[in-house]
């Protein structure tokens, strides 16, 4: 099965989004629809965040090289093990190049009431702090 793997700037929980008032959520809201998108045509997505899983950061010594050496190349992303962007999110055509999606190019459907309920809820078990504010969130950080 193909894979995405995404290794990402610190976020707030692992999807990026916040639900609080005003959050602006920038590229996370097309990374979700992407990352739903791919997972539903049985593309695996990976997406690894300083904050929500920096694990996967120490289990790739190349990628932990790449860092040390590259100021702001977060996010990266791979497919199958190659690098094929870094400092920025894939677009949509590259992703529907890589994939061989050719409808990706227009960009992923919206997401559902479900997915975003599921995503809100995710936010709120993460304590749901907006990305560049802490002063609103759940768990008082």
């Amino acid at each position: 099965m193909p894979a995405l793997t995404l290794y990402e700037n610190p976020l707030n929980c692992p999807s990026g989004l916040s639900f609080q008032p005003g959050a602006d959520n920038g590229d996370m809201i097309r990374v979700s629809r992407f990352e739903q998108y791919l997972n539903d045509r049985g593309i695996e997505v990976r997406r690894a965040s300083l904050t929500t899983n920096p694990r996967a950061f120490m289990n790739s010594p190349e990628v932990m090289e790449y860092i040390f050496d590259h100021d702001d190349c977060l996010p990266l992303a791979y497919v199958d093990g190659e690098r094929k962007t870094e400092g920025r999110y894939p677009t949509d055509q590259e992703l529907a190049e890589w994939f061989d999606l050719p409808e990706l190019a227009a960009g992923a459907p919206a997401l559902t009431e479900e997915q975003i309920e599921r995503l809100r809820l995710e936010a709120q078990a993460w304590g749901d702090c907006a990305p560049t504010d802490c002063s609103s969130c759940a768990s008082g950080c």
